[in-house]
């Protein structure tokens, strides 16, 4: 199967998960009393539309497209993997900071979904869809089994090209942005180590400091839990800058590159956007962010 075509069907049945979400989304909504229906219960129904319904039929499209494995070079220490989250976290706190700037003037708003939709939820179900049920399947999907079928054109593509997919799918503004930048460093270290479980750990350790425990700080109520975790804000902030520049230093320096073992011609990112199916994908997802913005 030529790469256009592989591109194509990536696209195409990102768009099927996605509807699949929706539609069982919808149907939860339908046949549950609107007083007994919570945001809990319609992620997890959009979950189930997406990844028990959904992703077999995005693996069954795929099932022809030539496939890589990942080979591991690097063994990284829970250390390195805990540092690499606080520069993900950095990124992540700027990126909300800035786009709920940027928003609040346009819109009086500080357009961020997720700090909505987490707040309507219990710290449980956070825990248990957030915490636990995302990172799992989003690294399955968004790492393990796009490296299979877009590792083969070359390393640096996959990085670039899968977090920027893996960030249009959370079709909302704030989100995308701060997804795509995490998904750069999860794609580095999956390419590079070669560890599904490094990248879940990462995962969950992010979404855990970016949504329960914020949680479980403002409904203590306690004023020297919201202090601490302010610190922690800041910490995280200067600190996240401060290994990025040391990080891009050390590799200034070293012959080794970033990037192990690439291929001699890697495809260029812009490959993507002549294949139709990935076409429609970007068209859907971004129409998606452009609604979420309109309703604020």
């Amino acid at each position: 199967m030529e790469a256009k075509k592989v591109f194509s069907r990536i696209g195409i049945g990102l768009i099927i998960i996605i509807i699949m979400g929706i539609i069982v989304s919808g149907i939860g909504a339908a046949i549950i009393p609107e007083a007994k229906i919570t945001e809990s219960i319609r992620l997890a129904m959009m979950y189930i539309g997406f990844y028990i319904l959904g992703l077999p039929i995005f693996l069954l499209l795929l099932r022809k497209a030539p496939c890589v494995e990942v080979e591991a070079k690097v063994k990284f220490s829970v250390i390195k993997l805990l540092k690499l989250c606080i520069i993900g976290i950095a990124g992540m706190y700027l990126i909300n900071l800035i786009n709920s700037g940027i928003m609040f003037m346009f819109t009086k708003t500080d357009g961020n979904a997720v700090s909505e939709l987490l707040s309507n939820m219990d710290i449980y179900s956070v825990a248990i869809l957030v915490v636990i049920v995302a990172p799992i399947m989003e690294e399955l999907l968004f790492r393990k089994i796009l490296y299979k079928v877009l590792g083969g054109y070359g390393k640096k593509f996959f990085i670039i090209s899968s977090a920027f997919i893996f960030g249009l799918f959370h079709m909302n503004l704030g989100q995308a942005l701060y997804a795509s930048f995490l998904g750069l460093i999860l794609a580095w270290v999956y390419v590079e180590g070669g560890n599904l479980w490094d990248v879940i750990f990462m995962h969950i350790f992010i979404n855990a400091t970016g949504s329960l425990f914020p949680m479980i700080v403002m409904s203590s109520e306690n004023e020297i839990a919201a202090a601490i975790f302010g610190l922690w804000f800041l910490f995280v902030i200067i600190s996240g800058i401060i290994m990025s520049i040391n990080i891009i230093k050390k590799y200034k320096k070293s012959e080794k590159p970033l990037i192990s073992d690439e291929i001699e011609e890697p495809k260029k990112i812009t490959e993507l956007f002549k294949s139709i199916g990935m076409l429609v994908y970007i068209v859907v997802c971004v129409l998606m962010i452009i609604m979420s913005i309109v309703v604020l």
